[in-house]
Parts: C-alpha cells; sequence; structure tokens
C-alpha cells in the first residue's frame, strides 16, 4: 500500500518507510486523483512534519515528501505551460528542485544539532551535578550531526554539476562559555612552563578548540593539566614517555576520544570512567 492510499485508507499511524518511498511521479492513486483531493493530501503530510512530539526523523521525512510534491506540480506547470500533457521531461527539472530541498533541509537540521550541541557544553559548565547524565546527551548530539553530515545524497543538479557536497551553514565548534576562559589561560600558561612546542599545542584559543589530535610524548611532563579535558573535539591523545602519577579523572568530558596512549608512565591507576569506555583504544603498561 502506497502512502496516498494508506492516509485515505485511514491509517492512523503511517510508517516512516511509506513516508521516505513516497513519489508522486510514480504513485497512480496520488496522479490520478483531484486536485482538491491532492490538496487534503498534503495537509495531512503537513500536520506530521509540523507535530513537534513525533520523532525527529520521521518529522524530516514528512518534510521530504512535502518537497517531492512541490517538484510534481512544478513540473506539471512546466508540462502546461509547454502545451503538452506528459511530465516526463519535466522530472529532471524537478529531481533538481527535490535535491535543492533536501540539502535546505539537511542545513535546517545540522543548523539544530550544532546549537543543541553549544547549549549542552554551557549546560555542564553551569551544572557540575549534573555532568554525567548531560555529557551523554552531548555524545548523542555529536552523534547525530556526524550521522546528518554522513548522510548527504549523491545529487546532481540539471546542467550536470555535482552537488553531492553543497555549501553548508557555518557551524560553531564544541566550545566554552564566552564567561569562562580562564581555562585556557591556564592550559596555555603550563604549556609555556613545560616548553611544550607550539606545533604540538597551539597557543590561540580557536587552533585548541580545533584539535583532533595532541601528542605530548617524551616531553618530560610529571603530570597533565585537567584543561585538556576542555579540548572536546580531542580524537587521539598519546603522552607516552613522560613522568606522569595520574591521569586526571575529568578526561571523561573528552567524549570524542577514540585513543589515549600514556605507556611508560609511572601510572599507579587508571580512572575508572576511562576504563569503562568501549570506543576508547587505552594504550598504558
Amino acid at each position: 500500500m502506497g502512502l496516498f492510499s494508506a492516509i485515505w485508507s485511514g491509517v492512523k499511524s503511517v510508517g516512516k518507510t511509506l513516508l521516505s518511498a513516497f513519489n508522486p511521479f510514480n504513485d497512480d492513486d496520488y496522479r490520478s486523483a483531484s486536485r482538491e483531493d491532492q490538496d487534503r493530501f498534503k495537509e495531512k503530510i503537513e500536520v506530521i512534519a509540523k507535530d513537534e512530539s513525533l520523532e525527529h526523523e520521521y518529522r524530516m521525512e514528512a518534510q521530504r515528501a512535502l518537497a517531492k510534491i512541490e517538484a510534481y506540480r512544478h513540473a506539471e506547470e512546466m508540462a502546461r505551460i509547454e502545451g503538452t500533457t506528459k511530465i516526463t521531461l519535466a522530472k529532471v527539472e524537478a529531481t533538481s528542485s527535490i535535491a535543492i530541498a533536501k540539502i535546505e533541509l539537511l542545513k535546517v537540521s545540522l543548523e539544530q544539532s550544532s546549537k543543541k550541541e553549544l547549549a549542552l557544553i554551557h549546560a555542564i559548565e553551569h551544572n557540575p551535578s549534573h555532568v554525567a547524565e548531560l555529557l551523554v546527551h552531548l555524545k548523542q548530539a555529536t552523534e547525530e550531526k556526524q550521522q546528518l553530515m554522513s548522510g548527504l545524497p549523491a545529487l546532481t543538479n540539471k546542467t550536470g554539476t555535482n552537488i553531492s557536497n553543497p555549501p553548508l551553514p557555518s557551524l560553531p565548534l564544541i566550545k566554552e562559555p564566552k564567561r569562562n576562559k580562564s581555562w585556557k589561560v591556564r592550559l596555555v600558561k603550563w604549556a609555556q612552563i613545560n616548553q611544550v612546542p607550539r606545533h604540538r599545542l597551539p597557543r590561540k584559543r580557536k587552533k585548541l578548540l580545533q584539535l583532533r589530535s595532541l601528542d605530548l610524548s617524551h616531553l618530560g611532563l610529571t603530570k597533565l593539566p585537567s584543561e585538556l579535558a576542555f579540548l572536546t573535539n580531542l580524537k587521539t591523545l598519546k603522552a607516552s614517555g613522560n613522568q606522569l602519577s595520574s591521569i586526571p579523572a575529568n578526561f571523561d568530558r573528552l567524549i570524542n576520544l577514540t585513543l589515549l596512549d600514556v605507556r611508560d608512565n609511572p601510572i599507579s591507576s587508571i580512572p575508572e570512567c576511562l576504563c569503562r569506555r568501549k570506543e576508547l583504544v587505552l594504550h598504558s603498561d
């Protein structure tokens, strides 16, 4: 059963699969329906798209269905202007319209996901007693954004130009509230005292927040500063061959960390919160 016939049959909860598979160009029930019935059908889809009590992905599929309907109507209008009843030739133009609509929806979703990340970082800074719970939500928001970015469709416009990688809005990095930047001052001061090379640990705030990999190996360090936990975009942290006796417990805030190398250090114990991380590869003696 197609989406159009399912709705008119009184199905209370239309599945996400039906929404995503809907194509007005191939749906005979939709194409043969009167314009009035098509409008009613569109109104029902709009209700789904605007219902904030429903799952986000479900509402996005409804938005995509609406974009397809608009593309189909655009194709119909083109066919009418050209004086033909066939709309096959107009499908190329309509497909481009669908592609653009999908990209716009992705932009909105990415902006919302990025704002959610930033809001959670602010909440963590001001609610230390709820850090563990907030970190779980922050990780989910980060994964959601990554899924959206990896889900960009391979699309081509009517001129044949590849638009698989459309320009996306500038997304703010995960960062701390503007009112609390003293951690950066402390981190830079620690780096200067311990003679950490600039090419390993930048001194500028923006570059610090952009760090994905940090190598502090063989620098004669006796401790790692807790301020490193603010570099929440870090994926790799290497600190082997030093004189470290411990690892800061707040390193559990490095939610994107997948590799921690602290071999050849007199470390007595590893924080349990890091040992429990399944996605974290931990190298230690």
